[in-house]
């Protein structure tokens, strides 16, 4: 969990914000909000730093679809300008998905809607095919 923290921290460091904006979603066997989207690097990080390991399930899908809703709400906020810029979610995950059918489908959902799915693999997953299964490719 920790070197998870690590890598959103460190990859915070290197985006363009506030031109860039990211939220933040926890899940295990539920999902919460760590962060609504947003460009403000300090708030962001600080909502990181407060951010607790909670033991549970690793359901992906609950996360996968709030971060489609929340996306929805801002292309639609951005209108005209969501031809100019492109959204992404950022999976950071075990990978060993307790609904895996509903995860794929949730990111075949993201991905129609233009949404790059990335993956971060953390753990010792033996098989990591099924995030190549999740995944936007090029």
């Amino acid at each position: 969990f920790e070197t998870s923290k690590l890598f959103i921290s460190e990859m915070l460091k290197e985006l363009e914000m506030p031109e860039t904006h990211v939220g933040l979603i926890k899940f295990h066997h539920d999902f919460s909000m760590v962060s609504p989207i947003q460009g403000d690097r300090k708030l962001v990080t600080e909502s990181l730093e407060h951010m607790n390991f909670e033991p549970g399930e690793t359901k992906i899908s609950p996360a996968l679809a709030h971060s489609g809703t929340l996306l929805k709400k801002a292309r639609a906020a951005r209108m005209p300008f969501s031809k100019n810029y492109r959204q992404a979610v950022v999976l950071i995950t075990d990978g060993d998905s307790n609904d895996l059918k509903e995860s794929l489908q949730q990111a075949q959902l993201l991905k129609d809607q233009g949404v790059i799915v990335l993956c971060a693999h953390v753990g010792h997953l033996s098989d990591v095919t099924v995030l190549d299964e999740l995944v936007s490719w090029p």
